[in-house]
């Protein structure tokens, strides 16, 4: 079976991606997963505790550098601009795999 039952907290992290609303959700000890709602506009906020039913699914993208390190750079963060256009030109693009829950069902804890 491929279904999964976590719970966690909301954090900061998130976002819509065509019509799914996508956000990262943090487990105790520091474990984090990105869970997926499809077509569904979610009304989700930061810093609550929820349980998340669904399955595991997994996709792959070809990132190249440029793009991995602007998603990357968070914060006070700030990537040396000229030294990473050099280095992607050098570099080929690769296949990134993501693995996210598909979340079925969304439930909220105290």
């Amino acid at each position: 079976m491929n279904y999964v039952i976590v719970e966690g907290t909301i954090t900061n992290d998130i976002w819509t991606y065509g019509e799914d609303t996508l956000f990262r959700l943090r487990r105790d000890g520091g474990v984090f997963f990105t869970v997926r709602f499809r077509h569904l506009p979610l009304d989700v906020k930061a810093g609550k505790r929820v349980a998340i039913a669904g399955e595991l699914i997994s996709r792959e993208q070809r990132v190249g550098l440029k793009d991995f390190v602007a998603r990357a750079a968070r914060g006070d963060a700030k990537p040396d601009a000229e030294l990473v256009e050099k280095l992607a030109a050098q570099l080929e693009p690769v296949n990134r795999s993501y693995t996210e829950i598909l979340a079925q069902e969304i439930r909220n804890l105290a």
